[in-house]
């Protein structure tokens, strides 16, 4: 239910959650029990303050671009023993992320990537970063930029 910033009525007609039962559910009202919510966002800075307030949420986490090192730790992970492609892989990791241009991929798209390409050699799945960033991954971005 997407909530603006000046109108914190529900916005869709079916939905019964109503933005004061989202801030008790957090605050706890109806449970005395310890909880544990995990809020994620691609776009904190169209969230309504009174929702990440101090005490509502204690801890913010940001998950950085790709770290090539961890890349290559994630290479060896799902090809163990391919030192040389992992570093190959690694070497490509840090040239897209210093190319400005390039669209910034965290290490969920890895992920994805060894998983799609876990049938195949390790030199494929080290050549083949440009799937992780290619127009597929484009098109995406572009289509939450249209929803914003």
């Amino acid at each position: 239910m997407p909530i603006s910033e000046k109108n914190r009525e529900t916005l869709h007609d079916k939905c019964p959650l109503t933005f004061s039962g989202l801030l008790n559910a957090l605050d706890g009202v109806s449970s005395t029990d310890g909880q544990i919510f995990i809020l994620t966002t691609n776009f904190v800075e169209k969230l309504d303050e009174a929702l990440i307030r101090s005490g509502r949420v204690d801890r913010k986490i940001q998950f950085p671009s790709v770290d090539p090192k961890l890349a290559n730790e994630m290479f060896l992970q799902f090809y163990p023993g391919e030192n040389d492609a992992a570093a190959d892989f690694e070497h490509q990791m840090t040239q897209l992320i210093n190319n400005p241009e390039q669209i910034k991929l965290c290490m969920a798209d890895l992920q994805q990537h060894f998983i799609l390409n876990r049938k195949n050699a390790p030199l494929i799945a080290a050549t083949e970063v440009s799937d992780i960033t290619g127009s597929e991954l484009r098109r995406i971005v572009e289509d939450l930029e249209k929803k914003k």
